[in-house]
């Protein structure tokens, strides 16, 4: 079902920056998909992961049709896996590997053991879909950027060039390692723990509650685009009424933060979406970029929203 939805833009004021805008074209109410939290695109199709989903959804993005491809390990006569033992995949990404090409989801690591784990899913359907524990992983990332435990969910992944971009949500950190070393050592080909370095993002908020990232793509130009969704909650391990979302864009060379957007509608009021994962589907010459993103407002469905979003450098 498609929802209109009024079109809007909102300025961040930032220091010799121009003002960039952010669009809602379309939104799509994927009824049949639960709870999606990573969103990757290739070429017509996008991979749809949720975080408590007994599969990976496949969607067509010409026709609209998609299918499920079952979860490793899960019962697929479930639509949701219950909370306590769902494997929390909140972040993906498309990893190249000899001839073929990989969708890989991250737990988020939020709770051990059922969140500590890697799906790693051939595109190719050549080999059977694996999963395997990031447990080392993600305590050798801990203990290098010394991040507590209670502090750490990931959220986002990004691979530009060798290198994997994670984002951490519960300290807004990105972690930069090598994506050909982590794929290795969380298989077990290899042992040595990839070297990492972090960077911590300072974002806006809504009320007072700070912004933290749910997602995160390449853009096909160096850059990052990522979104950031604001729950009203004490606490930020625990769901909260949505306040709004973010989008914005991050640059590994210099560091720097650009062109971060508020979802807003016509009046500049922050749209109740809670954007958890976003991706490019068009770069036009003039940095404009259209955009697809999912929302999971908790309710078991996924929203799947088209948007346009544009700056000057």
């Amino acid at each position: 079902m498609i929802v209109p939805v009024l079109l809007a833009t909102l300025a961040w004021r930032c220091s010799g920056e121009a003002r960039p805008s952010l669009e809602v074209l379309s939104v799509e109410v994927l009824r049949d998909v639960p709870s999606g939290s990573a969103l990757t695109v290739r070429g017509d199709s996008a991979y749809i992961v949720g975080d408590d989903a007994t599969g990976i959804y496949h969607l067509a993005l010409t026709g609209r049709g998609y299918r499920k491809l079952p979860l490793a390990g899960a019962d697929i006569s479930e639509y949701r896996i219950p909370r306590e033992r769902k494997p929390d995949y909140e972040a993906s990404a498309v990893f190249p590997r000899g001839n073929d090409l990989y969708l890989v989801a991250f737990g988020s690591g939020s709770k051990a053991p059922m969140r500590d784990s890697v799906l790693v899913h051939p595109l190719s359907g050549s080999e059977a879909q694996q999963s395997f524990p990031a447990a080392p992983f993600y305590s050798g990332l801990r203990e290098q950027l010394d991040i507590p435990p209670g502090s750490w969910n990931i959220e986002g992944a990004a691979l530009l060039g060798e290198d994997l971009y994670l984002f951490n949500r519960g300290t807004n950190t990105i972690i930069r390692c090598n994506a050909a070393q982590v794929l290795g050592f969380v298989t077990g080909r290899t042992t040595s723990l990839p070297a990492v370095d972090g960077r911590r993002l300072s974002l806006l908020g809504i009320k007072g509650r700070e912004a933290r990232i749910s997602g995160a793509s390449a853009t096909g130009d160096g850059r990052i685009v990522f979104c950031a969704s604001v729950e009203d909650t004490d606490d930020w391990t625990k769901d909260g009424p949505v306040l709004g979302s973010f989008i914005g864009i991050w640059d590994p060379r210099t560091g720097k933060l650009s062109s971060v957007r508020l979802l807003a509608d016509a009046a500049g009021n922050p749209l109740v979406e809670k954007l958890e994962s976003v991706d490019v589907l068009k770069r036009a010459a003039d940095g404009q970029l259209e955009l697809l993103a999912i929302g999971d407002n908790d309710d078991g469905t996924t929203r799947l929203l088209r948007l346009s979003y544009s700056a000057a450098d």
